[in-house]
């Protein structure tokens, strides 16, 4: 009799151990799911600061041939 029942025991001991392997498996899946995204963010700012940043010197070199000019002196009229 105590055969079969440290038997079901065992088996109640592999479930709980297979239970405890499932959410940790688990937790580990969002929590490199969520890495990822962050990862992904981090790229898209990273492109969207680069964009900004070629806009911005286009748009000053622009002003700065206004205002200077090809010669070097301000405002020349030419």
């Amino acid at each position: 009799m105590s055969g079969g029942r440290r038997r079901g025991s065992v088996i109640v001991l592999a479930i709980a151990v297979l239970a405890l392997l499932f959410i940790i498996g688990s937790a580990l899946l969002v929590v490199s799911s969520q890495q990822r995204q962050a990862a992904e963010q981090a790229l898209k700012a990273s492109e969207l600061r680069a964009v900004s940043e070629a806009l911005t010197q286009t748009t000053l070199i622009q002003l700065r041939g206004d205002a200077v000019g090809d010669n070097g002196v301000p405002y020349d009229g030419r």
